[in-house]
């Protein structure tokens, strides 16, 4: 049983590992039992290099599975076409496919700009009580004209889309943690809740089991 685990995809990613590596790193403090689930594929540059010399800096420290997955796929840029969603669901299901029993599971966009004390609250979160399923942060673009939410389609409440502007969340309630339907980015949750979850319909997670499902709209972090 592990205390946390971390699950990441990565491609062309040699760029921003070191800020993702450095996130991760505090993570050593504070569980004992660290497992991290990464997954890269069709990279032109140095991203597997650099992530297994990492993998074998951690040995005897966590357990670090790095695996292969080439699909051949053009690299896509950040747009609303069914065949790059289909694209990053087969890559998210097989990163997912092994499920480590974990009491802390943190499923995590590579690219993100986060801390520590994010993971720390949305844990805190979690534990309080046994019928949430998963805690969420607000996303943010971290550059852009004035302040705009980032995935869209990945948080949804009541079926409906959020909003790039203000109000930003659907049937909006000023209150700290929101129900929501599916949300995108960082998603902290438990092995028991990801058995049977699954990434579909434009590469949102999807739980089998029932619970309740959080934005924690005081936690921020940011997307380039």
């Amino acid at each position: 049983m592990f205390d946390l685990s971390v699950y990441s995809i990565f491609r062309n990613s040699e760029k921003y590992l070191d800020r993702y590596l450095s996130q991760v790193e505090p993570l050593f403090e504070l569980f004992p039992k660290l497992h991290f689930r990464f997954l890269t594929g069709d990279n032109e540059d140095n991203t597997w290099e650099i992530l297994e010399e990492w993998r074998k800096s951690k040995n005897g420290l966590a357990f670090v599975a790095l695996n292969q997955h080439d699909t051949g796929a053009p690299y896509y840029p950040s747009q609303d076409r069914p065949d790059r969603w289909g694209h990053l669901e087969r890559v998210w299901n097989e990163n997912l496919s092994s499920n480590w029993k974990s009491k802390i599971s943190m499923i995590v966009e590579s690219d993100l700009f986060w801390d520590v004390k994010d993971v720390v609250r949305l844990i805190d979160v979690f534990n309080s009580d046994e019928n949430i399923k998963a805690v969420a942060p607000m996303l943010w673009k971290l550059e852009g004209k004035g302040v705009q939410f980032y995935d869209d389609n990945g948080f949804r409440r009541n079926g409906k889309h959020f909003s790039r502007t203000a109000p930003f969340i659907p049937d909006y309630e000023n209150i700290p943690f929101i129900p929501v339907d599916t949300a995108g980015g960082m998603i902290v949750t438990n092995s028991h809740y990801l058995d049977g979850a699954e990434w579909k319909n434009k590469c949102t997670l999807h739980f089998q089991k029932q619970g309740i499902f959080l934005l924690d709209t005081q936690t921020h972090i940011y997307h380039p």
